[in-house]
């Protein structure tokens, strides 16, 4: 499989969870998920969809043109809404990935079951969840966390960066340092670190580039 094609099948394995269809299932998993790369598409569909509406869907997908730009619109949109109906909400946004580059694990702190409950305010749910998200670390201002990295979701070959500055803090930097020392940890564990966000987040976008990170595909998802 080419390369792009490839980090999208992980990044796939990395957000659901799937049948024995190959049809997608869990809370988090939208109606319809379309991965575009320069390279090819990847079509997921979501397991509670009538056979007939995953046939349709598909011969929409099959129409989809090769790509030069990853912000280009898929010109199919309208008929895979079309054949969806109503449609609660879209999403459409670049998946990258880390290079070594931009690690650095001394960027921000691990937590870890020993500092974990030193952590009040507002990542306190970590105590709770911590097993479920790690690695995560922080990045701290006058002793408090006020920006989190963590596993937003984790899959056999790959983590998601879920990343938050609290609003007083943010343009300082904390969430460059947050993210350069999740990827760290991740990569150390064996796992390639993934990140993705929407084309409207500019600030997202800007973190990204500081960081190096490469566009392999966009995620157009439909519930």
């Amino acid at each position: 499989m080419r390369p792009a094609l490839e980090l999208l099948e992980v990044q796939l394995e990395t957000l659901f969870e799937f049948d024995p269809r190959g049809r997608m299932t869990g809370q988090h998993a939208p109606r319809m998920f379309l991965g575009r790369t320069l390279e090819g598409q990847l079509l997921g569909l979501r397991a509670d969809l009538s056979d007939a509406m995953a046939a349709e869907l598909s011969a929409v997908a099959a129409h989809e043109p090769a790509i030069a730009d990853l912000r280009e619109p898929p010109p199919p949109a309208g008929d895979f809404r079309a054949a969806l109906g109503a449609i609660q909400t879209e999403y459409r946004g670049p998946a990258f990935w880390l290079p070594a580059e931009c690690d650095d694990p001394r960027a921000a702190q691990l937590v870890t079951r020993e500092n974990v409950g030193q952590l009040a305010g507002p990542f306190d749910w970590l105590a709770r969840e911590l097993d479920e998200v790690s690695p995560a670390v922080v990045s701290l201002e006058q002793g408090a966390a006020v920006s989190i990295c963590h596993c937003a979701r984790r899959g056999p070959r790959a983590a998601e960066a879920g990343v938050e500055t609290q609003e007083p803090a943010r343009e300082r930097g904390h969430a460059r340092r947050v993210v350069a020392a999740w990827a760290a940890h991740v990569r150390a564990s064996g796992l390639r670190p993934l990140y993705s966000t929407w084309w409207e987040n500019s600030a997202s976008l800007a973190l990204a580039a500081s960081l190096g990170a490469v566009a392999y595909a966009e995620d157009f998802h439909l519930t």
